[in-house]
């Protein structure tokens, strides 16, 4: 990748990693064309090859900026509250601080539904080099949320921690699809106080697990 020179050269970088972005959401990897990235960016057609290298290293890119973008708000998240978590044992607030990290860009009506749309179409059909998602992303959250649950709850062992976390993570992501699909017949699932029931229930499980291990 050639690096940017100019402001010229940042402003198209970042409109190529917009229009891609936008674009691999809505067709996937394969059946988007070089051309209809620089088309939808207003740059040349060689502009991906000169700023990129190719249409495989740009994709990257794309994701790249978007999981350091989320691991920074989840890890800032878990942060701010990890200090004081050995002294008040407070796992609710723990968990509400990375729920609602971790739904906050998800739920944004402007950049939730294509962030998710592009994060199911690499799911379904991967274009991202092997362990990518998991470096930059899932395991330094993990190492920081499994830490900071065994800091609140002594008595958790840190396997049945990375559990417990990746069974919130599935309740927080049964929440973003059910306000899409049953909001209309379920408002409740729309509403804060789910977000409560979710928070309350795995923080009660969360305090068995270790009580059941002490």
């Amino acid at each position: 990748m050639v690096p940017p020179t100019t402001t010229s050269d940042e402003h198209a970088t970042q409109r190529l990693l917009d229009a891609a972005e936008k674009l691999f959401a809505e067709k996937g990897f394969g059946t988007t064309s070089v051309r209809e990235i620089t088309t939808a960016a207003k740059c040349n057609v060689a502009a991906v090859n000169y700023h990129f290298g190719n249409k495989q290293n740009l994709y990257v890119q794309v994701f790249q900026r978007r999981l350091n973008e989320l691991r920074e708000q989840r890890l800032a998240a878990i942060g701010q509250v990890a200090g004081s978590l050995a002294e008040t044992h407070d796992v609710e607030m723990l968990l509400r601080a990375f729920a609602q990290a971790f739904l906050r860009p998800l739920v944004d009506p402007q950049q939730g539904p294509m962030m998710l749309q592009l994060m199911m179409r690499e799911m379904i059909n991967p274009h991202l080099p092997p362990g990518m998602f998991v470096e930059e992303m899932a395991r330094p959250i993990q190492t920081a949320m499994v830490n900071a649950l065994t800091s609140a709850c002594p008595g958790l062992q840190p396997k049945d921690a990375l559990l417990c976390l990746h069974s919130l993570i599935a309740q927080l992501i049964h929440l973003i699809q059910a306000r899409k699909i049953l909001a209309d017949d379920h408002p409740i699932l729309d509403t804060e106080g789910a977000l409560e029931h979710v928070l309350k229930f795995s923080a009660a499980g969360i305090k068995a697990t270790a009580g059941g291990k002490q």
